[in-house]
């Protein structure tokens, strides 16, 4: 299920429309494979988490 769901999201991130308006909102348009993206996400949390420890910020 998720190798389908990852060929289905490469093929609408390819389509020039659908790049574009990420762009234009900011977004990064990348098909990365489903591993890259847990490993980015992995990094990300650690990362994030070090300020958000660092700035003493609480969740309400």
């Amino acid at each position: 299920m998720i190798n389908k769901l990852h060929a289905d999201f490469v093929k609408v991130l390819q389509m020039p429309d659908t790049q574009q308006k990420l762009l234009s909102q900011g977004g990064e348009p990348v098909g990365s494979t489903p591993e890259q993206f847990q490993k980015m996400i992995v990094t990300e949390i650690a990362q994030w988490g070090k300020v958000v420890k660092a700035a003493n910020i609480k969740a309400d």
